[in-house]
Formats: structure tokens, C-alpha cells, sequence
């Protein structure tokens, strides 16, 4: 044999004792070993080994099936629907993902989704129609839809076929339950034991009856039974030291919860120093917690635990060297990032001079660029800093990665408020199966009321109280609702009740004093102070008062709410916020301007505390340094014409004409009705030598108390060659103040054009 074919084979044969294997047998290893780790309910373990078989095979059906498995396992449902969802679509015929995705969807109330999982269990049970699982989850589906003879029928089926599948019992419990059979339910659960005297499953679900009927001693016996069947079985355990408690038994409750920290299971570990945390025995259960830590570092569910544990009992610094300690030894442990971006979120370290939460999302991001917690976090992070446009670009991300994250498309919705068709689209997209979500309808409630489109929210209000859903957003929302209806007392109503569940919502306590007049403002001072003398310990309610009575003109009042406040709240952002405008009107100038300069380093209400420091620019003369500012807040990402229209005014006085206009365009845009930005859009036009635009701006102003708006119409009457309407707008405003520099301009243009004849 020549010598350079020998050479070649003992390459191959190099490579194949070396362990190079191709990506399927990659995939068979990771999904082998995953398959052990879930058995061995070691989640974690098992979630990495399935992530590991997907990047090896990225379009095999069966990887993703088992990502979904270990995902619901681990109780994530919404990510095993994903990814079921994904398998199906690579292999319609995978009977595992299609029955598995089919059984997660009917377990929602909407009838689309449950129309699609009847079609998939019609496709599973052609393949397969003698199949328990699927004649159980066709008959849950059936019985959802509202046809419960054809539930049962399917159920007699399948109990005929398969007569110790417990499943079947348990569907045709739920089915007597519904109908208050209870009496047949108690007697189908005793005969399902029977059937199956040696399925867990059967005696646990008979406790749990027992439980819901409240015959404690009866469930507790039936948990004995099982047992003896698994002795370290977690549930079991678990289920008998909650009863154990409830009996009134903390130290058998405290011996069974050891015994289930001491079953070979990571997510069991840290069961028993969580009792004893809940018992108020914090130094024990902390110190279990840090023991256990120590044993097993590489325990991620544990380390989350303490890392909880820690910023619970505010132990910040402990929290932080923990994740630091991990960081040290794998910098890209994505876990580890996200937690101390959340840790500084929590401490307030959000301020764009402190890099550290930049760096962390910055690393995260790059070593997993697709997935969507980095992002959702950064969104979190850009939202607080008031950069919305790129928080906004940050939740669409986390939604096309993950298009059932519902916080994130709550959040992206609620940001485009300002812009509610934008914001119904996002709420309109999401996946069926959240259709009827609570909280997606109650978002969406709040859009339709951003858009005025009122009968509609009210239909959607009215129905969900109806069905007893009283949430505090339902019941602010009705409050709202029923003052745009002019039914004063039936908001105040909601609004109150709403208050009662929710007394820091300052949306429900702002609505509350709107419904009542201006005449009254005392009386609802004396209402929002009810409450604040009732929760004495609430830095919002005391917040709140204190800035109502600053806009009442009671400063020595609202410096003492505000200051309970702030000694409630260190770091409270809106209460600085406040007490910056109560200096300013006292004029302790120095001081207000270290709390905004404060409040803007750290990146918190940026674009107030910029304008109001541009406001102060402005009142002494320095406009420089008034567009400075005012820049600054329109840079925060946010809708207020005050900021737009006050940019706009000091570059026409520092003869940025250019700039200035497309400012008061924005503000004219935001406030279209509003005399302020229609005076100062129509003096742009007019520094601009666009007469006619200048004066279809200013007409409406005539008869606007504010002299200077006048002045600035007779000014452009006079430039259009409308003499005679110009000299009465001019008499008009010189009635109402002839010491200002535009009453001298105006005047001049007057006798100007006096001398050249009328149009």
C-alpha cells in the first residue's frame, strides 16, 4: 500500500479515536444526556443539554419537542408552547409536539385556540387513535368548547381502552366537579385507586380533594398512602408539610421539609432554609442557604435563591459579591450579568456616568445576542434614563424573539400611548393563546381611553366587572370612565374603591382629585390627606399631598409632606423632583439646581428637571444657557410641548430662526390648540419672513390676554398690509401692558406703515 494512503487512514482513524462526531450524533449525546437530566428533575441540566442538541441541529423537530418538554417540566409554559409550536412546524407528523402543544392549548378559554388544538388532536388521533393521552386532551378540548356529551363519550372511550390511565379519572372528575357532582367526583377518585393502587398520581390527586374540602386529616392519610408507594416523592412531601403546617405542626412540618432538601434533586435544595425564612427565622435560613451555596456553587436555581434572599433582607453588598464571585470565575455567565443589571437597577446605579450597568448589558448582549432577557433589561434600563425611542426598539426585539414575553408587548403598548394605533397593533399581535389575558385587556382598555374611544372601553370595563373580576386597573378604569360620562359620584366611587386595594397608584389618586372642581380643591386636599393620615408610612400618598398643597400655594405645608417623603423614600426620585420646584419658588435658586443637576446625572426625570432648570436660565435673561437645557430635556425621548415650545421661543430670541421653527412645529403637533405654542410657532414663521404662515398662526390670538401675543399678530397684520386690523389688535394690547420691548416694536411698524397705503 503506498505510504500517503496509509498516512490517510491513520489521520481518519485519528480523528475517529479523537471523538470527532458529526452534528447528529452531537444531537443523539445532548439529547441522551438531557433525557437523564429531566428523569433526574435536574431542569437546568437538562434545558442546556436540549439547548446544546438544537445549535447542533438547528432544524431538528425533535430537539425543540424536548426543549419544550424540559421547559414545562420546569413550569415555563409559555416557552414550551414556543418551542412545541417550533417542532411542529419543522415536522408536522411529530406526534409527541403536536399532542404536547395541542394539550397546552386547550387549557385557554379562546375558542380559535381551542379550534386549533381540536385539528391537531384530530391529525394525532388518525395516526393514533387508541391513544389514552390524546382521547383525554380531545375531550378536555371538547368540553371547553362548550360540548360536554361528546367530552364524556370520549372519556367513556378512553376508559374502556386504557383502564389504568389515571388521566381518564381525573377528566371525568373535573367533569362532575363542573356540574357539582362532588359526591361523584369523591366516588370516581376512590375507584380511579383502586384501578391503579400503585399511581402516585391517583392518591395525590384524592388528597388534594380532601384538601379543597377542607378534611385535612383525611388528605393527610391519603399522602401516607403515597408515600409508601414513593417515599421521596417531592410533591408528597411537600403536600404534607403544607397540611402539617396548617394542622398547626411546625416542627413535623420542619422535619418533612428536611427531608425533601435532602433528595437528590437541585431544585429541592434550598426547600427547607426557604421554611425556614417563612417561619422568621431568617439567621438559620440564611445560613443553610450560604452552607448549601458553598457545596454546590455551580447550582445556578440555588444561587438565585440566595441572591433573592440577600436583596430581601437588603443585603445589597452580599448580593452583589456573590454575583461578583461568579463573574470572576465565567465572565460570560449570562445569569450572572442580568442579576447584577438588576441589582444596580434596584440601588438606582442607572446613571450613564456610572458604567457598570452598561458594561454588563454591553457583555450580555454580545454573548447571547438572541436572547431576549439582555434586551428586555436594557429596555427596563433605557426606560428609566427616559430614552424611549430606544426602549421602544429594545421590547420589539424582546418580542421578535420571544412573541409571547407579555410584560414586554404590555410595556411597549403602554409606551406608545401617545400614539394608540401603534400601541392596539402591538396588543392586536399577540399569540392567540393570550388573547383573553387579563392584564393584555386591561392594557388594552387603557389605550382605547388614550384614544377616546370611550364606549368601547366601557363595554369592555362593564363586562369584566361583571364577571367579578375587580381589579384595581378595572376599577380605575371605571372611575375614569364614568367622570368622562359626567357621573361624579359613581367614579369617586371606583376611584375610592381602587384606592382602598391600591393606595400608592398615584393614577387612581390623580383621577380622584380631578373629580372634583376647581372650587372645591380644598375638599380634595382634605380627601387625599384622609389617606395620607391613615398610611403614614406611604412616601407616594405623602408625596402626593405634598405636591398638592405646592399647587395650592401652601408651601410650609407641602415642605412637611414632602419631607416625610423624602425621609420615607431616600432617592425618591418625583419627591426631589418637587422639592426642587418648591426651592425654585422660594428661592433657594442654589439648592434647587444641585437637586436637578442631581436628578439629571443619575438619569432620572431628566427632561423635568432639565426644564425647569432651562426655565431658570430663561427668567434671568441666559438664554445660552436656558436652549442648553431645554435641549437637554428634549433630548430625554419624551412628548411634552412645554419643552419643545420653550426651545423654540429662546432660539428665536438667540436668532436661530431655522431651529426654532421646527421646534414649534413639534409643539404645535403636541398642542395644537394651545395660544403659548400658537404664538410661538407664529413668531417663527414671522422671524422667518413667512408672513402669511406667521399670520394664519397668530389670528386666533386677538383676543388673547396675554399682551405680547397681541403685539406679535399686529406685527404680522402690519407686514401683510392689513393696517387698519393691525392698529386695533395694537390699541388692544397696549391696554392690557405698554412697558414691554414688543409694545415699542410694534408701535414703530405701526407709524411705518402708516405712511404706505392700506390693502
Amino acid at each position: 500500500m503506498p505510504l500517503h494512503s496509509i498516512s490517510l487512514m491513520l489521520v481518519v482513524a485519528s480523528l475517529a479515536l479523537t471523538g470527532c462526531s458529526t452534528p447528529q450524533q452531537k444531537r443523539d449525546r445532548h439529547l441522551e444526556t438531557g433525557k437523564r437530566m429531566l428523569e433526574k428533575k435536574d431542569y437546568s441540566r437538562a434545558l442546556l443539554e436540549f439547548k446544546s442538541a438544537i445549535q447542533a441541529t438547528p432544524g431538528d423537530a425533535e430537539s425543540y419537542y424536548q426543549f419544550g418538554r424540559a421547559n414545562q417540566a420546569a413550569g415555563d409554559l409559555r416557552t414550551a408552547a414556543i418551542f412545541y409550536q417550533k417542532a411542529t412546524k419543522m415536522d408536522p407528523k411529530h406526534v409527541g409536539a403536536q399532542l404536547s402543544y395541542a394539550e397546552l392549548l386547550a387549557h385557554t378559554p379562546n375558542r380559535d385556540t381551542l379550534s386549533d388544538a381540536e385539528s391537531r388532536l384530530k391529525g394525532v388521533l388518525s395516526a393514533t387513535p387508541d391513544d389514552p393521552r390524546a382521547l383525554n386532551s380531545m375531550a378536555l378540548t371538547e368540553f371547553k368548547l362548550g360540548r360536554t356529551d361528546e367530552a364524556k363519550k370520549e372519556l367513556a372511550v378512553a376508559l374502556e381502552k386504557s383502564p389504568s390511565y389515571f388521566q381518564t379519572y381525573a377528566n371525568i372528575v373535573r367533569l362532575q366537579l363542573a356540574a357539582k357532582d362532588v359526591a361523584g367526583a369523591e366516588t370516581t377518585l376512590l375507584k380511579a385507586t383502586r384501578a391503579v393502587p400503585e399511581s402516585l398520581a391517583a392518591w395525590m390527586l384524592l388528597e388534594r380533594f380532601y384538601v379543597a374540602s377542607g378534611r385535612l386529616p383525611e388528605a393527610e392519610a391519603q399522602l401516607h398512602k403515597a408515600l409508601g408507594i414513593d417515599p421521596r416523592s417531592p410533591e408528597a412531601l411537600m403536600e404534607l408539610g403544607r397540611i402539617q403546617l396548617a394542622t398547626r405542626h411546625p416542627d413535623e412540618a420542619d422535619k418533612t421539609f428536611k427531608r425533601v432538601s435532602d433528595l437528590p434533586y437541585p431544585s429541592a435544595r434550598s426547600i427547607h432554609a426557604r421554611f425556614l425564612l417563612s417561619q422568621g427565622k431568617t439567621a438559620a435560613g440564611m445560613a443553610e442557604l450560604e452552607e448549601l451555596f458553598r457545596k454546590n456553587p455551580k447550582d445556578r436555581g440555588l444561587r438565585k435563591v440566595l441572591i433573592e434572599t440577600y436583596l430581601a433582607a437588603n443585603r445589597d453588598a452580599d448580593a452583589e459579591r456573590s454575583i461578583t464571585e461568579v463573574l470572576q470565575q465565567d465572565p460570560k455567565d449570562l445569569d450572572s450579568l442580568l442579576e447584577r443589571v438588576e441589582l444596580y437597577i434596584r440601588e438606582g446605579k442607572v446613571g450613564k456616568n456610572q458604567s457598570g450597568i452598561d458594561n454588563d448589558i454591553t457583555a450580555a448582549l454580545h454573548y447571547q445576542p438572541d436572547d431576549p432577557n439582555p434586551h428586555y433589561l436594557k429596555a427596563k434600563l433605557d426606560r428609566i434614563r427616559g430614552e424611549d425611542l430606544s426602549a421602544r426598539q429594545e421590547l420589539r426585539e424582546v418580542l421578535r424573539l420571544d412573541p409571547a414575553r407579555l410584560p414586554a408587548r404590555l410595556e411597549l403598548a403602554d409606551s406608545l400611548l401617545s400614539s394608540t394605533g401603534a400601541a392596539l397593533e402591538v396588543l392586536d399581535a399577540a399569540p392567540a393563546f393570550q388573547k383573553n389575558s387579563e392584564a393584555l385587556l386591561i392594557e388594552r382598555n387603557w389605550v382605547l381611553i388614550a384614544a377616546k374611544r370611550y364606549p368601547e372601553a366601557r363595554a369592555n370595563v362593564a363586562k369584566a366587572l361583571q364577571g367579578k373580576s375587580r381589579t384595581h386597573d378595572l376599577l380605575v378604569q371605571d372611575g375614569i370612565l364614568k367622570m368622562e360620562a359626567n357621573d361624579v359620584y359613581g367614579a369617586r366611587a371606583s376611584l375610592e374603591a381602587a384606592i382602598e386595594s391600591g393606595p400608592e397608584d398615584l393614577r387612581a389618586l390623580r383621577a380622584l382629585v380631578q373629580t372634583y372642581p376647581p372650587r372645591q380643591a380644598g375638599a380634595a386636599i382634605a380627601k387625599i390627606k384622609q389617606y395620607a393620615v391613615k398610611r403614614p408610612d406611604s412616601a407616594p400618598l405623602q408625596g402626593f399631598l405634598g405636591e398638592m398643597l405646592l399647587d395650592s400655594g401652601d408651601n410650609a405645608a407641602a415642605r412637611e409632606f414632602l419631607a416625610k417623603a423624602q425621609k420615607l423614600s431616600p432617592g425618591n426620585d418625583l419627591v426631589d423632583l418637587e422639592i426642587a420646584r418648591l426651592d425654585i419658588r422660594e428661592r433657594r435658586i442654589d439648592q434647587a439646581r444641585q437637586t436637578l443637576n442631581r436628578l439629571i446625572a443619575s438619569g432620572k426625570q431628566v427632561e423635568q428637571a432639565a426644564l425647569l432648570l432651562g426655565s431658570l436660565a430663561e427668567t434671568a435673561g441666559n438664554y445660552p444657557e436656558a436652549v442648553k437645557q431645554y435641549r437637554v430635556a428634549a433630548g430625554a425621548g419624551g412628548k411634552n410641548w412645554v419643552t419643545f415650545n420653550n426651545l423654540a421661543y429662546c432660539l428665536n430670541v438667540a436668532g436661530q430662526h431655522d431651529e426654532a421653527l421646527k421646534y414649534a412645529q413639534q409643539a404645535k403637533e403636541l398642542a395644537p390648540t394651545n395660544p403659548d405654542v400658537m404664538d410661538t410657532l407664529g413668531w417663527a414663521y414671522f422671524n422667518k419672513g413667512l408672513y402669511d404662515s406667521a399670520l394664519a398662526q397668530l389670528s386666533p390670538l386677538a383676543g388673547d390676554p396675554h399682551a405680547i401675543n397681541r403685539y406679535h399678530l399686529a406685527m404680522a397684520c402690519f407686514k401683510m398690509g392689513e393696517v387698519d386690523r393691525g392698529k386695533r389688535v395694537l390699541q388692544s394690547a397696549l391696554k392690557i401692558d405698554s412697558s414691554i420691548p414688543e409694545a415699542r416694536i410694534a408701535q414703530q411698524m405701526a407709524q411705518d406703515a402708516g405712511s404706505q397705503p392700506s390693502r
